[in-house]
């Protein structure tokens, strides 16, 4: 079932490797037979691309893919890509105060995650996931087996950051860890709802023009309510002294939680649910959801932010939905994310600085999802471009299978894409991996 309860698609069939040679054999068969593959991880794809995202994929669950095996000579870690972030999180921690940049939720599958970028708070200091890997196990469309690094294959070691599952399956990815934070302050600061979400954001947004490295965090807008939230690598007070600029641009804050945590902890605090063990039932959702990711070079104008809110305050409480939106802190100056080139990895959007995540659930998480829901969306992206004169780019975690396919062609990797044809071209000429936003596609 996918995480999404708006698709409910049907594979051929789903296959459980425990081996690589398991999954060479079983890709080497579906494409003897015509028949797409597509590897799932934690399962977690906003359109359900775990199943192939149409009928009649092979689906290679990858679940027998769980182990970390930490090298404390290099500080290297090989990580199953059957892991789920919760689990690579506490693994590394115990293999020897171990971390790595991700998002928040315990669920989410580190193979998707790390292959399409993988934001988290620690990003703007760390890197995106895929900007500490080093290396990859990969199962060809061939069937073939081979490993990916700087010095082997490079050129599909390119590819993998930013676009794996198109290319190969990805049994396990080695990462460059880093050495967990003794101590990461995890701060939310709410504004009084008469203060200006439309002043809140402009602020953020220059805030984040050349806010220090070890702030990450995000502005979310809600029914009837915004504030701030993220972490801070290092004590509260270094916190409060490193946010005054941006607070100093608004009302007095009506209240606050600082928090001043351990790793782990914190990864428990951020991630909601109390836990970062994956073994219980995961939830589930019905929902639609849009990326937006604003360049440093073109910011959002004062009336590209004012329709934007005046848009959520006219249109949300009429959607019938569960709504929020997500701005996120991601470049700037400092942030690590923007010293990497364009042209490095496959994945793009190094020149952002702001990056929105718009989604809308059914009124009650439940199919069926209502038509509503498309157009209120589709509306709070409408609202956030219109006045600009450069195009905003989409963010791949994000993933929307609603964009036409220049959409995310441009948005997703710019430039990039030409050389993806060409590698693809080359490993996987008859389209073995072609699940609807694959390269080629």
């Amino acid at each position: 079932a996918a995480y999404n309860q708006r698709y409910t698609y049907q594979p051929a069939a789903v296959v459980y490797p425990s081996s690589s040679d398991q999954a060479g054999a079983v890709v080497q068969c579906a494409a003897a037979a015509g028949v797409p593959v597509t590897a799932r991880s934690g399962g977690h794809s906003y359109a359900a691309y775990g199943l192939g995202g149409a009928d009649g994929f092979l689906v290679v669950d990858l679940s027998s893919f769980a182990r970390v095996i930490y090298d404390a000579d290099t500080g290297e870690a090989v990580v199953g890509t059957g892991l789920r972030l919760g689990d690579v999180a506490t693994e590394l921690y115990a293999a020897g105060g171990r971390a790595l940049p991700h998002g928040t939720c315990p669920y989410v599958g580190i193979g998707g995650h790390a292959a399409f970028g993988g934001y988290g708070f620690t990003s703007r200091e760390w890197g995106l996931t895929l900007d500490r890997m080093v290396g990859a196990h990969l199962v060809l469309a061939n069937g073939s087996v081979v490993d990916v690094s700087a010095e082997q294959n490079p050129d599909l070691f390119w590819a993998v950051r930013g676009s794996a599952p198109s290319f190969g399956i990805a049994l396990s990815y080695t990462f460059a860890t880093l050495p967990a934070p003794a101590t990461t302050t995890f701060f939310s600061y709410y504004l009084p709802s008469s203060a200006s979400a439309a002043q809140a954001l402009l602020a953020l947004q220059s805030y984040g023009q050349d806010a220090p490295a070890k702030i990450g965090m995000e502005m979310v807008l809600g029914p009837g309510q915004w504030y701030f939230t993220g972490s801070y690598d290092g004590t509260q007070a270094e916190l409060e002294s490193a946010i005054v600029p941006l607070l100093d641009q608004l009302p007095e804050v009506s209240s606050s939680s600082v928090q001043e945590l351990g790793w782990i902890d914190y990864l428990t605090a951020v991630g909601g649910s109390g836990t970062l063990n994956t073994s219980a039932p995961d939830n589930r959702d019905t929902f639609y959801a849009k990326s937006a990711v604003v360049p440093a070079s073109a910011p959002l104008s004062a009336a590209d932010v004012d329709a934007f809110i005046s848009y959520l305050n006219t249109e949300g409480p009429a959607s019938g939905t569960q709504w929020f939106v997500e701005a996120e802190l991601y470049g700037g100056s400092q942030s690590a994310i923007s010293q990497v080139p364009e042209n490095s990895t496959a994945y793009g959007n190094r020149d952002g600085l702001l990056t929105f995540q718009l989604y809308a659930s059914s009124s009650n998480y439940a199919p069926p999802y209502p038509q509503v829901g498309f157009d209120f969306v589709d509306g709070m992206f409408s609202a956030l471009a219109a006045n600009r004169t450069s195009p905003l780019d989409f963010y791949p975690n994000y993933v929307d299978d609603r964009l036409t396919d220049a959409q995310w062609h441009r948005g997703y990797y710019g430039p990039n894409y030409a050389r993806l044809l060409r590698v693809k071209g080359e490993v996987d000429p008859t389209g073995v991996f072609a699940y609807p936003q694959a390269i080629g596609k």
